[in-house]
Parts: structure tokens; sequence; C-alpha cells
């Protein structure tokens, strides 16, 4: 049985050889560890600018029904601190937005700087 699996085993790093009995060294062309880039407390406030002013944009009773969906959708995302999800609906959702208040545009400015995309 064990030499149906002996060259996937030969594969796995700090691996026993099979045949030898030998531990192989881990290769230092492959890293163990992934890098993750670090968030700086400057990057995180972007974040946080952004929710409080879309926090205060929310309290709004004139928006339209598909603006105040779109608010919503980010605005749970930056409380949840799901970058993947704001990530991925943020330009769509202030899109939306036909006349963008102060309050929508700040927001925006800071997510555009966390993002560090420009449209």
């Amino acid at each position: 049985m064990m030499g149906k699996f002996s060259p996937q085993l030969k594969e796995l790093p700090g691996s026993v050889d099979v045949a030898g009995g030998s531990q192989r060294e881990i290769s230092s062309e492959r890293p163990t560890t992934m890098k993750v880039p670090a968030v700086t407390g400057n990057e995180e406030d972007h974040l946080r600018f952004a929710q409080a002013a879309l926090e205060r944009e929310v309290l709004r009773t004139d928006l339209p029904p598909n603006e105040a969906e779109a608010l919503r959708e980010v605005l749970f995302g930056l409380r949840e601190r799901n970058v993947q999800r704001i990530g991925l609906v943020w330009r769509g959702a202030f899109a939306e937005f036909t006349s963008p208040s102060e309050n929508v545009r700040a927001a925006y400015d800071h997510l555009e700087r966390y993002f560090g995309k420009t449209p």
C-alpha cells in the first residue's frame, strides 16, 4: 500500500523518504508560509471614516430605495470588517447614487484610498 502513495509522499515537505528512511530537507525555494501585507492604522482609519460617513447617511429619510439598499450593503460589509466583500461591491453600490451627498462622496474617497484603485 505504501508503494502506491510513495510519489505523493516524496512531494511533501519534510517527509520521510519511504525507501531510505531518511528525512528530506525543506526546499528554500518553496515558501512554507504565505506573506500577508500588513495593514497599518492609517489604512484602517479609511474604513472607519467611510463607515462613519455612511452611518450618518443611512439616517436620511429621503433616500431612494435603490440608493438606500446599496448604502446598506456597503455599510454591512464595513460593520463586519469584511474587506473582501466591500472590495467586491463598493464601486457598484456607489454607482447607484445619482446625486451623492457630501457624506457619500467622503465615504467613496476613503474607500478609494483604502483600496488604492483609480476609477
